[in-house]
Order: C-alpha cells, then sequence, then structure tokens
C-alpha cells in the first residue's frame, strides 16, 4: 500500500500511527522486492491512495515496480480515492493501472516552495543578521527572498523534472505530442476522464485489480487464492511498539537493554522480550491478524 504523502528517506518519530498518514519510499520499495523475491508470489497489487510527495521518493517506487515486471512479476496498480502526481507516477510502470471513476489522479507536473518570512519576523520586531559566502549560499532560505538568479536556478530545476516526469509517462502510457502535452501540465482528472486520456485501462475497485492480476499470472478466474500483505501486518504492529517503548524510555538499540525496573517488569508479565536492537512482541492472537 502507497498510503499518504510519498517521502524519501527513514522514518521519523512521529505518532504512534505514524504509518498511516505517510508513504515512505524505503519501506514501500523494500515490501515490492520482498514480494518480487518471494517465490509463492504470482502477481503485485500495487494499492495506491496518495495525493503525491518528493519526485525521488515517487520514482524510487516506479523503479522499483519496473524491476518486478523485469523479474517476470506482473504488478496491477489499483488507485484508490487519489493517486495524484508522485501517486500517479508510482503506478505509471505497472502492467495494468485500475482506477475508480471519481478517483483524482493524474496532476503530472511539478512546483516547489520557498517560504519567506522575512517581512513576518520584521513586523515582529525580529532582526536576523546572517554570514554567507558564496552567491547561491542564501538557496531556500527563510530569511530572505530568492534573487532573480536563483528563481531562473529553481525554474531549471523544475523543468528538469518535468521533461522526465513526461517522458516517463509517455513511455509508459505510449503517448506523444498532443496527447501527451494534453494528459500533462498538472492538470487533474477523474478516473473516467483519466481512461479517455490514455492514463489509466481500466474503471474499477481493488476486486478487479485482483482479478486481473490471476488472469496476468495465469491463475484461473475461479481457483481461490491467497493474499499475502507486504510488509506483514505484524510488522506494522512491531513498529508501532517500537515507537511504544521508546517512549516508555527501552533502550534496545545497544548490545545490552536499558530500561526502568518497572518497565521491564512490566514488559515480562505481557510476555514481551526486549532483545538488542527491538523489542518483540508475543505470537499476535488470530483477530489481530
Amino acid at each position: 500500500r502507497v498510503s499518504g504523502p510519498i517521502v524519501s528517506g527513514a522514518r521519523g518519530n512521529g505518532g504512534l500511527l505514524e504509518d498511516d498518514v505517510m508513504a515512505n519510499d524505503a519501506d514501500i520499495v523494500d515490501a515490492i522486492e520482498q514480494a518480487t523475491s518471494a517465490k509463492e508470489v504470482r502477481a503485485i497489487v500495487l494499492r495506491i491512495d496518495s495525493p503525491g510527495g518528493t519526485y525521488p521518493a515517487a520514482d524510487a517506487i516506479a523503479d522499483a515496480v519496473g524491476r518486478a515486471r523485469a523479474a517476470g512479476k506482473p504488478v496491477i496498480a489499483s488507485m484508490g480515492d487519489v493517486a495524484a502526481s508522485g501517486g500517479y507516477l508510482a503506478a505509471v510502470r505497472a502492467d495494468v493501472i485500475v482506477a475508480q471513476p471519481t478517483t483524482i489522479t493524474a496532476s503530472i507536473g511539478v512546483f516547489t516552495v520557498w517560504p519567506v518570512a522575512s517581512e513576518l519576523l520584521a513586523s515582529l520586531g525580529v532582526k536576523v543578521d546572517r554570514i554567507s559566502i558564496g552567491t547561491n549560499a542564501g538557496m531556500y532560505s527563510t530569511f530572505q527572498p530568492p534573487t532573480t538568479a536563483q528563481r531562473a536556478i529553481v525554474a531549471r530545476e523544475l523543468d528538469t523534472v518535468y521533461r522526465e516526469f513526461t517522458r516517463q509517462v509517455g513511455e509508459a502510457r505510449k503517448l506523444t505530442g498532443a496527447r501527451l502535452d494534453a494528459a500533462a501540465r498538472g492538470r487533474v482528472f477523474s478516473g473516467v476522464d483519466a481512461k479517455r486520456a490514455g492514463l489509466v485501462d481500466e474503471l474499477g475497485g481493488l476486486q478487479l485489480a485482483l482479478s486481473i492480476a490471476k488472469a496476468k499470472a495465469g491463475i484461473d478466474e475461479t481457483h481461490r487464492v491467497e493474499i499475502h500483505r507486504f510488509p506483514d501486518d505484524r510488522d506494522r504492529w512491531q513498529r508501532i511498539v517500537d515507537r511504544l517503548f521508546r517512549l516508555a524510555g527501552v533502550d534496545a538499540s545497544g548490545p545490552t537493554i536499558r530500561a526502568p525496573r518497572e518497565v521491564r517488569e512490566a514488559l515480562a508479565q505481557m510476555g514481551i522480550v526486549a532483545r538488542p536492537g527491538n523489542v518483540r512482541l508475543p505470537p499476535l492472537p488470530p483477530l489481530w491478524r
């Protein structure tokens, strides 16, 4: 699942349910690679519900989809309520893209933000002095607006990303010239309009995507299959527990476990074992699985 804004790098130390509100490219790429290497997996369904995010993060997911296909695993992208911008890029290299009729998708474009707080600070009586060396040392500084030259630099960066984004869409969807231009430039489509524009293949929900995955894998429609989730739901609970115990003062990152005595006793009573590197849950009851 690609749920929430797509970001790069390791997960932060946010709320316990951070996984539900943010899509980390490293975790999603790892999940796709696990599914690709699993012998029992015949096809992959990538469920996307994301408004977009950073281009490098979305591109990393698209690369993972391409590698899965190259390894012989069909990939079906299933779009939820929204799969736009980076959410669309994550799907574009799939064998088949399935969108709901009302899915908000496409938004093939790129922008950046340079917040400037100099006038706000001045109105509050705050004076900021900066010492810098180099013409562009203040790039993206919140204490000064961009110069004309810096605006030109940012514009060139955006043009480069936009060209690469549209190139990938054109190659994957076999769109060229005016048809590609009509689908890009940041335009936002419903699933119905995206199908007319050639950006998605089928209209339907997750069940249709699963049926297409079975067909692509050469499995008879009437044959019952088992769905594996990557990462396993238990991994998600494990991450939540790890965060919870970090807040409780349990340090399992080193060669020895450091935790308040009361916490260690409480863990033992619940059957939870803290080991170097992590905190391990007891076996989950069937309901949790």
